[in-house]
């Protein structure tokens, strides 16, 4: 799961916005509501930003 969020994370910033996440989604051709259901999911604080440990737990859960 860390490797996929180093790979989102391509700026290396330590966090990923929905732009980040929705370019990995678009690659797995997953569609735009698979896309929303995983930003909600593992954007838990709605700031707009996923941190690693926010990736992490999300996908554990």
């Amino acid at each position: 799961i860390e490797q996929i969020f180093d790979y989102c994370d391509s700026d290396k910033r330590g966090f990923i916005g929905k732009h980040d996440l929705r370019k990995f989604c678009s690659s797995m051709s997953l569609n735009e509501e698979d896309f929303n259901d995983i930003y909600c999911d593992l954007d838990r604080d709605q700031d707009g930003w996923i941190s690693k440990n926010d990736f992490v737990n999300g996908f554990e859960d």
